[in-house]
């Protein structure tokens, strides 16, 4: 019933360049209430917490970036990359990852340091940089 809502505000906010914000999705998952005892504090859905709280903008950039990432991983034959953003992408169809942005944080981390040795080990440059 979430991911319906979910939907019902999208529709009726498109096009959201720019994002109503976390506490403003809030209020609209839960008005009228879904049921009587949760009050959902995100869409459970990646692409959709992404485009509600933050716009099409946003999400637009979140998905070309991944994008990018992959078709670097695959020039590179990086698989554990590669398997990376997909188990997270597989993750944020089910659960909205972006409305913590503790989470969010350490998976941008996470890929961004395994992009970053995939693209040294394919520089021809094997030591590390000095500190």
């Amino acid at each position: 019933r979430i991911y319906d809502r979910a939907l019902q505000v999208s529709t009726k906010v498109f096009p959201n360049l720019r994002g109503l914000g976390d506490a403003e999705v809030i209020s609209l998952l839960n008005d009228p209430p879904i049921d009587n005892i949760n009050v959902y504090q995100h869409a459970h859905n990646f692409f959709l917490q992404s485009f509600l709280a933050y716009g099409l903008l946003a999400t637009v950039s979140m998905i070309v970036a991944a994008v990018a990432v992959v078709v670097v991983a695959i020039k590179f034959r990086d698989w554990y990359l590669i398997l990376m953003v997909a188990l997270i992408g597989t993750f944020g169809i089910i659960e909205a990852l972006v409305s913590d942005l503790r989470v969010l944080t350490i998976l941008m981390m996470l890929i961004g340091s395994s992009l970053a040795i995939t693209l040294q080990n394919h520089s021809g440059r094997r030591e590390l940089p000095p500190l």
